[in-house]
C-alpha cells in the first residue's frame, strides 16, 4: 500500500488507530507533580512494536478515527500548537508512512471505514 502513495497522498488518506494500541506514559515524579519524561506507543499483539512519541505523534494517533484526512487534522493541529500548517505537514507524511508500516495506524479504506463510519 506504501509504495504506491508520494507524501501528497499519503497526506489525503484518511486512518484509523490499530484495535488495542496502547499509549504508555514514563514520568517522574517533582515539586511541582509528574512530569512525563516520555511516551511509548504500544501494539499488544502481532509483532508488539513499541515506538516511543512525541506529543504531536500521539495527537495524530488520538485523532485517528478515519473522519479526515491527515491533511485536515493537520490544520486543526496547527491551530492549537499555534503553529503553521505546513510546518507539520513536512514531517508528517513520513511520521505517517512509518505508523503504518509499524501497523499503528491503518489506512481506513483498507480497514474498511468510510467517511461515515
Amino acid at each position: 500500500w506504501l509504495r504506491d502513495r508520494d507524501a501528497s497522498a499519503l497526506l489525503a488518506e484518511r486512518y484509523v488507530a490499530a484495535d488495542g494500541v496502547q499509549l504508555q506514559q514514563e514520568a517522574t515524579i517533582g515539586d511541582d507533580g509528574w512530569t512525563v519524561d516520555r511516551q511509548l506507543l504500544a501494539l499488544p499483539h502481532g509483532l508488539r512494536w513499541v515506538e516511543q512519541a512525541d506529543p504531536f505523534i500521539v495527537s495524530i494517533v488520538a485523532g485517528a478515527n478515519g473522519r479526515l484526512p491527515l491533511r485536515d487534522q493537520l490544520a486543526l493541529l496547527a491551530a492549537a500548537y499555534d503553529v503553521p500548517a505546513e510546518e507539520l505537514a513536512g514531517a508528517a507524511a513520513e511520521v505517517a508512512a512509518h505508523l503504518v508500516e509499524r501497523g499503528v495506524l491503518l489506512p481506513a479504506a483498507v480497514a474498511g471505514q468510510t467517511p461515515e463510519s
